[in-house]
């Protein structure tokens, strides 16, 4: 009679557990589009893509840009190292440049050059929560003073 107790318990466990982890552990994927004018009114495009489980997140960055030949891809991995209930957030991650283009207008590409910078070193970075909800997330990055909205919806 113990052992069937036991067997119960143990399979009551494993649904629960199993339960946990699919509802609680799946990872979601979020977008952003963001439109960047320079001062000679040239427009650069980006598509941010992230996906994120548990505290860990992979993104990629795609750049259109009149500055350079083609689209320019780089991918970021980090971890979501902190976070409290006024929205505050640090970030770790490091990126790389995975379609590496050419600068075609020196002028023009100074977003590009910027992020190709960043692929230097890894990064610590502070974020702030700013709105959350119906898929909706608005950050304040304040590393460069953006607002950015990621959408779980393309």
């Amino acid at each position: 009679m113990r052992s069937i107790i036991f067997i119960l318990i143990s399979i009551i466990t494993l649904i629960i557990s199993l339960y946990y982890k699919y509802y609680y552990s799946k990872s979601s994927e979020y977008y952003a589009s963001l439109y960047v004018i320079n001062t000679s009114k040239e427009t650069s495009h980006i598509k941010i893509s992230t996906n994120i489980k548990n505290n860990d997140f992979t993104s990629q960055t795609y750049l259109k840009s009149a500055g350079i030949d083609d689209i320019a891809v780089f991918s970021s991995k980090g971890e979501i190292k902190e976070g409290d209930v006024r929205g505050d957030y640090i970030l770790t991650y490091s990126m790389s440049e995975v379609n590496p283009v050419s600068v075609v207008d020196i002028d023009s590409a100074e977003l590009f050059i910027r992020l190709k910078a960043r692929t230097a070193y890894s990064h610590n970075e502070n974020i702030k929560l700013l709105y959350s909800g119906n898929g909706i997330y608005i950050f304040d990055m304040q590393r460069n003073n953006n607002t950015i909205m990621y959408s779980s919806n393309r």
